[in-house]
């Protein structure tokens, strides 16, 4: 680990009224699915496992329905009703003290988009950090005509996960998300004190009481990042393109859900997907919302 409080941080900026899902090199680091905070930024080092060309995918996706649960049937117009603008910065030091700059930014075109249910843009970006990530992108390529084979295995890798959580066994859940969580520490700087300490903190709460997860529902398998990375995304409107291992609770009076967002590759040799035992989770990040919009 390099802790390092200069480094460079990459984060996202979007505003737009419409949904939106983005990817950076394969992981969805940016998502909403709701038709209020049309300003949101999102921290990307965690995708960015070395230095050099980065990839970047934006799908654009219809406003909202009223009751705030699906999707409108079309983009509509877009530069009267709704816009999408989206910004790469690069910052130096705490909140930017060093210095910082916007690296990348792409605005969806005026037009009628009235025909179209989702737009993609793809696009790569440069990126220079200090460290290097334990990188997906040197992964076994998934082969998508294995597919009903590879998400019973996922499914069952995922139920596994849910196990260790539900019976209180954070030591082997935190095993198995370990490289995600070095991942996500090591794009935020921290150094070895604070992973432990990241660590230590989820095996304490997983431990202390008996949580209940949230069925795995809605879902289906995707495949992304160049065919390195496996997950499993829900696919229902207000909750869609979000990961499954998923906690209902309440806060402040309100029903709240924590997500423990992840995603699997298998190491380079990996030569049978009969073994759900091949995967590793090398992203980990979390994301907490309203239960209900």
């Amino acid at each position: 680990m390099k802790a390092n409080g200069n480094g460079p941080i990459y984060r996202l900026k979007v505003t737009s009224s419409l949904s939106y899902t983005i990817r950076v090199n394969g992981i969805t680091t940016a998502s909403k699915n709701q038709n209020a905070g049309n300003t949101r930024w999102f921290l990307i080092n965690n995708c960015i496992p070395a230095s050099g060309s980065q990839e970047l995918e934006i799908t654009i996706r219809p406003a909202m329905t009223d009751d705030g649960m699906n999707h409108e049937v079309a983009l509509g117009n877009i530069g009267d009703d709704h816009v999408f603008n989206v910004e790469i910065e690069r910052m130096v030091g705490s909140e930017g003290a060093g210095g910082s700059a916007v690296i990348y930014q792409y605005q969806l075109p005026e037009g009628n988009y009235s025909r179209r249910e989702a737009f993609v843009h793809k696009a790569t970006f440069e990126a220079d950090v200090p460290y290097r990530l334990e990188d997906w992108r040197k992964g076994k390529t998934f082969d998508t005509t294995d597919s009903v084979m590879l998400k019973a295995k996922v499914v069952e890798f995922y139920q596994k996960l849910k196990h260790y959580y539900e019976h209180r066994n954070g030591a082997e859940y935190v095993k198995l998300i370990e490289k995600g969580m070095y991942n996500l520490a090591q794009g935020a700087y921290f150094g070895d004190d604070a992973l432990d300490r990241l660590k230590q903190s989820k095996i304490d709460f997983i431990n202390k009481q008996p949580r209940i997860l949230m069925d795995l529902d809605s879902y289906q398998l995707e495949i992304s990042g160049n065919g390195k990375l496996v997950s499993l995304r829900r696919t229902d409107g207000y909750n869609r393109g979000e990961g499954v291992l998923r906690r209902k609770y309440t806060k402040n009076g309100r029903e709240t859900v924590h997500v423990d967002d992840i995603w699997l590759y298998a190491p380079r040799g990996t030569d049978s997907i009969d073994d759900s035992e091949m995967f590793e989770i090398i992203v980990y990040q979390n994301l907490v919302k309203p239960y209900l919009p």
